[in-house]
């Protein structure tokens, strides 16, 4: 009788443990969030009821892995998270549609965990749909390996190149840094009732250049999802090397945008050479294709935060070049 008795008081005191992880994630949430809006606030840039629930959507994926991790909070250094979030929620950028990531690694100078808050490529594809002034139906992405055959042509009633043939050689590992010798990105835009090719290529060098220019602590991810960190590159080189004339980001969030922005420095790898005077090879391959929704919907997650949210405590104020025809073959960059 008394071992039943033990082994019940055991059991009980078991799920008053288990109901304690629920509540203090509820409350971690709501402490940040109330941050998050007071941050918010002293710059101006009040949240709207919908940037809320995408930054509860953040917070919820950085306490997620700090807590899995089982990192104690005081080895966090969160003095730059809140306006990480702040920056990303006014821009609606979603953790559980894969446009953002969360990378939390520990300072070998500080000592403690620093939490970075950065987009994936899907992210920077939204941002290329809501500001391009040009009707982007979808994009086409992927990366090209050695023994691939891969050939662009010109496209005499657009004046632009496109690809004409990809072949993959799948005889590779695909996501090993050694085996990918160059990326491509397409963006299929709607003129005069056909679809245009608006596509950019990088090299092996590019990516090379790319990779050593990442801090130290993405080196891991770069090994790890090497496909995802190539394909980011290249998004960000069709971005600003193709569409970036045809951006217009709303006043009101350059400021927020800009901070988002990776830098990807490559001209300081590779001295005297300038990005800007580089050669652009505008081509594509067969890959993922994204159709593009006529409108998005909210996920569920937003959904299940937005009580959260809204009980929230209201913040207190406190003190292209001449089209050429190239073929990848084996053993040979292209």
């Amino acid at each position: 009788m008394q071992f039943r008795r033990k082994c019940m008081n055991q059991t009980q005191n078991e799920e008053k443990k288990e109901l304690k992880i629920p509540d203090i994630g509820k409350k971690a949430l709501h402490n940040m969030l109330v941050q998050v809006e007071q941050f918010a606030s002293i710059e101006n840039t009040p949240l709207t009821t919908k940037e809320k629930a995408y930054a509860a959507d953040i917070v919820m994926a950085i306490i997620k892995q700090v807590e899995e991790r089982k990192i104690d909070w005081r080895e966090v250094d969160v003095k730059d998270v809140v306006g990480q979030i702040k920056r990303y929620a006014r821009l609606q950028l979603s953790i559980t549609e894969n446009e953002l990531y969360v990378d939390v690694r520990k300072n070998g100078k500080t000592g403690k965990f620093d939490v970075a808050v950065k987009k994936q490529y899907q992210g920077i594809d939204k941002e290329l749909i809501k500001w391009c002034s040009k009707s982007i139906v979808r994009f086409l992405s992927g990366v090209i390996c050695q023994g691939d055959e891969f050939e662009t042509d010109v496209d005499f009633e657009t004046g632009l190149e496109k690809v004409v043939k990809h072949k993959k050689n799948n005889s590779v590992d695909r996501n090993k840094l050694e085996n990918i010798i160059g990326a491509y990105k397409i963006a299929y835009v709607l003129e005069d009732g056909k679809l245009v090719q608006y596509p950019v290529v990088i090299d092996k060098n590019r990516i090379m250049r790319a990779y050593n220019a990442s801090p130290t602590n993405e080196k891991p991810i770069w090994k790890a999802d090497t496909q995802r960190m190539v394909l980011k590159t290249a998004t960000w080189c069709l971005y600003n090397y193709v569409l970036k004339p045809f951006m217009s980001i709303p006043v009101e969030l350059k400021q927020d945008w800009a901070k988002t922005q990776d830098e990807m420095n490559f001209d300081n790898v590779v001295e005297a050479e300038v990005v800007a005077q580089e050669e652009v090879k505008q081509l594509a391959n067969t890959g993922e294709i994204v159709d593009i929704p006529l409108e998005a919907e909210e996920t569920d997650t937003l959904g299940e935060v937005e009580q959260v949210v809204e009980s929230a405590e209201e913040p207190q104020p406190i003190k292209q070049q001449e089209p050429t025809k190239q073929t990848v073959a084996r053993n040979r960059p292209f």
